[in-house]
């Protein structure tokens, strides 16, 4: 299993003056303040899912090869072909989750913090959601 660096930006070639090094870092840096934390968190999933399978399939994964990544890709896919069955399924929760975050006005994030014991629903089909979390609030 290769490691990944701490930055998501990865030079094509180590620098060979350290001057150069020191401005990668900077970049690198500079890049990484800019993420939120749910997206680092995506991509050191996504990179350890890429890393594994690299490992599996004995392919390198630093530095990754075009063919490589393409292989990756390929493979992911495959996995994830659903019937006309599933795909309408998840359409129709797709359309209520979106209406639902629409009508609450709520964020991505505030949304996933929600549980069952959030939701009441009513007799004549409306209900109401209990949102404890939200973005804005420093003490959530």
């Amino acid at each position: 299993m290769t490691t990944a660096p701490v930055a998501h930006v990865v030079p094509r070639e180590p620098a060979r003056l350290p001057e150069l090094a020191a401005a990668d870092r900077g970049v690198a840096n500079s890049l990484e303040a800019v993420l939120s934390d749910n997206t680092k968190r995506t991509y050191e999933t996504q990179w350890r899912l890429f890393d594994d399978w690299c490992g599996e399939v004995g392919l390198r994964s630093l530095p990754a090869e075009s063919l490589t990544v393409a292989r990756y890709l390929a493979a992911r896919a495959g996995r994830g072909v659903e019937t006309p069955e599933q795909a309408a399924e998840r359409a129709r929760f797709d359309v209520a989750l979106v209406a639902v975050l629409s009508d609450a006005g709520l964020r991505r994030s505030e949304a996933s913090s929600l549980t069952w014991g959030d939701v009441q629903r009513w007799d004549d089909g409306s209900g109401r959601i209990t949102v404890i979390r939200f973005k804005t609030d420093a003490e959530a």
